[in-house]
């Protein structure tokens, strides 16, 4: 009996250390989590930074780190990514809860006024994003630098793109290079594209606008999306300065390379390239198949972008290879990528070996220049029809480009970009508001295989634009122009879906005709190397973007309403 008591005395105790336990844990718990009950109203409010260490405007500062207090628990790795300092030193980060600790791993230069940036693209927790970036200016010397730079970045997704400076002055800009050399201060531009480089030295800077892919602090050439300053910037004490950017595609200098060809029957050659060919470049006299000896020399019926892709090219030969012999294909010269560098003499021959099948591929058509019944086709439009193999093409009789209402014949000219790409161009004008048919009457039609069409005939309607509510503008370029220099100058939609490009002429005077009634912003640009292309600079050798203008003002062109002598100043 006294064990019994002894058994149930201690269960009794071992229940009551559980309970403690389970409600020492349930305050702990309670204790440890300041996020607020669920059910109430969701946090929108942007976070804050409640304190830092040093005091902004610090002089001779000799500690080796900063800290960041934030109102509300942050997304660290946001923030981690928009800590930068200028000029650039080497920093860890660690995180104390709300507390953010800077530390640098090298010491602070002497006399030299440093500013931390934090931009506005991190967030909290509840993914606010904060009201406005954050700078504190501190100096290991007696004196706080004042030059201030600031700017725009003009592009559709300015968002995190980094703005890279480089002091010249006092070295050889010629022999800067940005692959090698870090800047002396980078930031990322605003969601708006703003950006702001502070406490800048006296001095001559050189700006660079690079989509970091790696975010290394270095341009990665050929990988990295790249824009150059027009021009380099003077820095001058207590005084602002402002430049503005945009900022290209990775910069590709290298041509196509012929990786490999196939024989895809006794007859036809796909030849695949690293990267997509310019459409346009595309002949039968760039290409040459030969055995090895180079005595047989086949002639080429045809050449033509694949449907597979853009970076393969079909080639349609005379007569069957043999299939016992090793053949080589040879680009002589002149084949471009998209971007127009030429293919070298090292990467322009391969080999293959003929397959005895016969093309049987029957010809149709895989692309129209848009469905039947199509209304506000543009007067101006060119009628493109896209083949899935090379055609012959003496076919021009068998076209007919119609007015349906009285069937007025439209005179036109058709060519063919390359074996199987077709192009119909009317000599004049189409009427605005009109229906209008082009029918391609295929009976007669083979293929460079000798198979004809499977399709008889095929047709198609099309309204065009009623342009007669259309407006127009004209003007004259006055202020920073240079005469004689042409200029580009683009009408831009207010929704961005259209844009209208013009040049001027000797005089600086330009002309829109035809321009949809809205409201427009307005851009200009010098094209320098007359390549009706705005050029972005490039990094190594340097070379200077061309010089742009950007207009916010809004303005109205209305319906059947001609602006006249309207004057754009350049700044």
């Amino acid at each position: 009996m006294k064990n019994e008591k002894l058994i149930m005395t201690s269960i009794v105790d071992i229940k009551n250390i559980i309970i403690r336990f389970l409600i020492l844990i349930l305050i702990i718990a309670g204790c440890a989590n300041p996020i607020p009950p669920s059910g109430g109203p969701p946090d929108k409010t942007p976070p804050e930074i409640l304190s830092y260490e040093p005091a902004n405007g610090t002089l001779n500062f000799n500690g080796n780190y900063i800290t960041l207090e934030f109102n509300k628990y942050m997304n660290k790795n946001e923030v981690n990514d928009n800590v930068f300092i200028s000029p650039t030193v080497p920093f860890t980060l660690d995180w104390s809860g709300k507390e953010l600790e800077i530390e640098f791993t090298e010491e602070l230069a002497s006399n030299t006024t440093y500013a931390l940036t934090l931009g506005t693209e991190y967030t909290d927790s509840k993914q606010n994003k904060p009201a406005e970036a954050f700078s504190l200016i501190f100096s290991t010397g007696s004196f706080i630098d004042s030059g201030i730079v600031n700017g725009r970045l003009y592009d559709k997704e300015p968002a995190g793109v980094f703005i890279f400076c480089y002091k010249i002055d006092s070295i050889n800009a010629d022999t800067l290079d940005p692959s090698h050399t870090r800047p002396y201060s980078r930031i990322q531009a605003g969601t708006n594209g703003n950006f702001e480089f502070r406490a800048l030295k006296n001095g001559l800077y050189r700006f660079f606008a690079v989509r970091d892919k790696f975010k290394d602090g270095i341009y990665d050439n050929g990988m990295d999306d790249f824009g150059a300053a027009p021009n380099d910037v003077s820095v001058k004490q207590d005084s602002a300065s402002n430049i503005n950017l945009k900022i290209g595609p990775a910069i590709d200098k290298v041509g196509p390379i012929l990786s490999i060809a196939e024989a895809l029957s006794s007859r036809r050659i796909e030849l695949e390239f690293s990267e997509d060919v310019d459409t346009l470049s595309v002949d039968t006299s760039l290409f040459e198949i030969s055995d090895s000896s180079n005595k047989i020399n086949y002639g080429i019926i045809s050449a033509n972008i694949s449907k597979a892709g853009a970076n393969k090219i079909e080639l349609f030969t005379v007569n069957e290879l043999d299939t016992s012999i090793k053949w080589f294909v040879t680009i002589k010269g002149g084949l471009k990528d998209s971007v127009g560098n030429v293919i070298s003499d090292t990467n322009n021959r391969t080999y293959f070996y003929s397959i005895p099948e016969k093309d049987t591929i029957e010809p149709k058509i895989i692309k129209l220049p848009f469905k039947d019944s199509t209304f506000s086709v543009s007067p101006e439009q060119s009628f493109d029809f896209i083949f899935n193999i090379a055609m012959q093409q003496n076919i021009n009789d068998e076209i007919k480009f119609r007015m349906p209402e009285g069937s007025k014949e439209i005179p036109f000219d058709a060519h063919w970009k390359d074996g199987n790409h077709l192009s119909i161009k009317p000599k004049q004008l189409l009427q605005s508001d009109n229906w209008y048919s082009l029918s391609l009457d295929l009976k007669a039609w083979k293929a460079t295989n000798g198979l004809s069409m499977t399709d008889t005939i095929v047709s198609i309607r099309f309204k065009t634009k009623d342009i007669r509510s259309y407006g127009g503008l004209s003007g004259t370029l006055k202020g920073n122009y240079e005469t004689g220099e042409k200029y580009i100058i683009t009408l831009i939609s207010k929704d961005k879906s259209q844009t209208f490009t013009t040049k001027s002429d000797n005089a600086g005077r330009w002309e829109f005709s035809q321009i949809p009634p809205g409201f427009y912003t307005l851009e200009v640009y010098n094209d320098k190397d007359g390549n009706s292309k705005y050029s972005y600079g490039e990094p190594y050798p340097y070379k200077y973007s061309e010089i742009f203008y950007v207009f916010d003002k809004e303005f109205e062109i209305k319906p059947r309403w001609k602006v006249e002598d309207m004057l754009i100043t350049l700044p």
